[in-house]
């Protein structure tokens, strides 16, 4: 046993270090690189066929210098996907837990949630906030995080809200990370609990 948490805390220790690196390259980044890279990003998923027989999508609201998503969902968008997108709820006393909510409107639908990301507002009501209650309809999974490497392991936030999520997706729904090629990294620390991804596309090459 002390050898195992000895282990752990060597892991955790190592993802630590990776994401105040990788964060810090990616906040150097000029607001002009980040769009044009992130629309290299959404041109490179259109080629890959990442939309195609695809009818429902979760992604999720960019922030703080990630690939700008706002190009992908207009793309999803004009193609007619269903666009869903987390929420982080307490679905139990003391759980909090991913809930996919499909998106009837524009921007006035969210609400900045606990970690400053826009969130869906359910206050809003089903005409504008829909409850996806059976997650089993989502074929395409649009994945945030900070690192990956070449074999597809993801390193996220730390919450593990994405690892418990993708662990209860429909078997062949598709995982798919858009990254910079800066959070590509020779091999990210995981443990266990940790969920790869599927796809990297970055704004230079698809890893599939």
């Amino acid at each position: 046993m002390k050898d195992t948490i000895i282990v752990n805390d060597n892991v955790n220790s190592a993802k630590r270090e990776m994401r105040e690196s990788i964060i810090k390259k990616r906040l150097e980044l000029s607001a002009a690189d980040v769009l044009s890279m992130s629309r290299k990003i959404t041109a490179n998923m259109v080629v890959c066929g990442i939309f195609d027989e695809v009818e429902t999508v979760l992604v999720y609201k960019s922030f703080k210098n990630e690939v700008d998503t706002s190009f992908l969902i207009d793309e999803m968008i004009t193609r007619g996907i269903n666009v869903c997108f987390p929420r982080i709820e307490e679905v139990m006393p003391g759980h909090r837990a991913i809930v996919v909510y499909k998106i009837k409107g524009g921007d006035e639908c969210f609400v900045r949630g606990a970690f400053g990301i826009l969130e869906p507002n359910p206050a809003l009501g089903y005409d504008k906030c829909e409850l996806i209650s059976d997650i089993e309809i989502i074929d395409l999974v649009i994945v945030p995080g900070i690192a990956y490497d070449k074999c597809f392991n993801r390193l996220g936030f730390g919450g593990g809200f994405y690892d418990k999520f993708l662990a209860h997706v429909r078997f062949d729904c598709l995982k798919v990370a858009p990254v910079f090629s800066l959070q590509i990294v020779d091999k990210v620390p995981t443990d266990q609990y940790d969920a790869p991804v599927d796809c990297l596309i970055t704004e230079d090459v698809a890893y599939i």
